[in-house]
Order: structure tokens, then sequence, then C-alpha cells
């Protein structure tokens, strides 16, 4: 059989790059299920949400973000 590692961070982030915004949202929320004190995947869930225009979304990704502690935003 063949051994398949999937890293919910790694996906969202591909997703971002090919520009999946649904499934990039979904592996986001996975990561933020997994490790809820992370930073990142709030960060990145704001990018994803500000490219798809919904700007009220992103803010609220963001905040999260900057009260997590590791971004000055």
């Amino acid at each position: 059989g063949e051994l398949r590692i999937e890293d919910p961070l790694l996906s969202a982030y591909n997703a971002k790059l090919r520009q999946d915004d649904d499934a990039a949202i979904a592996a986001y929320h996975r990561q933020i299920g997994i490790d809820p004190a992370s930073p990142i995947p709030h960060y990145m869930l704001g990018q994803v949400y500000t490219r798809a225009g919904n700007t009220q979304a992103a803010f609220s990704e963001y905040q999260k973000a900057e009260i997590k502690g590791a971004f000055d935003i």
C-alpha cells in the first residue's frame, strides 16, 4: 500500500496558490481545528477572503491572527 500523509496547512497553501478559494478555505479551517492557537492559518485565510472579496470575513480572520500574537497588522 501507499502511505499518504496530508498536511492541512500545506494543502491550504497549495490551494491558495492555485486560486482554489473553496479548497483553501476548507483546508485552513481544518488546520485551525488541529492547531487553534496558531495565528498563521487565520492570517492566510484572511488573504483568501480578501481575494474572494469577502472583506468582513477577511477582517475577522486578520483580527484573530493579531489576537493570537504573531502578527502586527
